[in-house]
């Protein structure tokens, strides 16, 4: 519940951290001003806690709301690729809409931006992205590195830019 409170607040522009408190009280376990650190939906694929790793992925809710999804896996790759593979698997009860065939070829961070380059497979069938691959990795994407744009390329061909909300 708390988690749920905490990026609910998040989502308001101008809000970076909360301090919670019930009747002028601290809330044991959470006496720490909080952020976006803190784990929703926590999902645990781990082996052991070496090179133990957190990925805050964004799924869709029946209402094709997004709804953020921490895992802690053992993994070594970079997020993106964790981001990417991940996303082509739905949850319980929440939603993906990446295809099996999507691949991410390659991917850089130049400054605020980071550039992803998929194959043609991010086209859906009418020749048009599916914005809500872009909303969901563009929203995971924001939530784990500290760039502020998320460049689409297809087969080096830029396509879109999703711009961070501030």
């Amino acid at each position: 519940m708390v988690a749920g409170i905490v990026y609910s607040l998040l989502e308001i522009p101008a809000i970076k951290k909360i301090s919670l408190k019930v009747e002028e009280k601290e809330i044991p376990g959470y006496e720490e001003i909080l952020t976006n650190s803190i784990a929703i939906n926590p999902s645990y694929q781990f082996i052991n806690r070496k090179d133990l790793s957190k990925v805050v992925i964004y799924y869709f809710d029946k209402e094709k709301n997004l709804v953020p999804v921490t895992k802690y896996i053992n993994d070594k790759r970079e997020k993106i690729e964790i981001i990417v593979d991940e996303l082509k698997n739905s949850q319980k009860n929440l939603v993906s809409y990446l295809d099996d065939n999507i691949e991410l070829l390659d991917y850089q961070e130049e400054g605020n931006v980071l550039i992803l380059n998929f194959n043609k497979q991010l086209k859906n069938n009418s020749d048009d992205i599916t914005d809500y691959n872009l909303q969901s990795i563009a929203s995971s994407v924001f939530n784990n590195y500290g760039v502020n744009t998320v460049m689409f390329e297809i087969d080096k061909t830029i396509i879109k830019y999703v711009k961070k909300s501030e």
